[in-house]
């Protein structure tokens, strides 16, 4: 299973309001992806979150930014790693 220290922290993007968002390196490849770290401690949170992940999951096009997996940071915040377009606009 994927861990938040498997990441390097390359700079925090714009935006968010929810959430945080990073441009990250995995470690062990070095290939750039999308950090999007939310909020997993209360109900509400989670049932958004969940939601978000069910349809990030279910689209398949080649014009979708994919999710790549999921993972617990202290079962407070949730880790969604996202494919990271380089000129896309996330």
């Amino acid at each position: 299973m994927p861990r938040y220290e498997d990441y390097r922290v390359i700079r925090q993007l714009p935006g968010g309001a929810q959430s945080k968002t990073y441009l990250v390196e995995l470690k062990s490849t070095r290939q750039q992806f999308i950090m999007k770290k939310v909020s997993y401690l209360e109900d509400v949170d989670r049932a958004k979150v969940d939601i978000e992940i069910e349809l990030m999951r279910s689209l398949d096009s080649d014009f979708t930014v994919h999710l790549v997996c999921v993972f617990p940071v202290l079962d407070v915040e949730l880790c969604m790693i996202l494919e990271y377009c380089v000129r896309g606009d996330f």
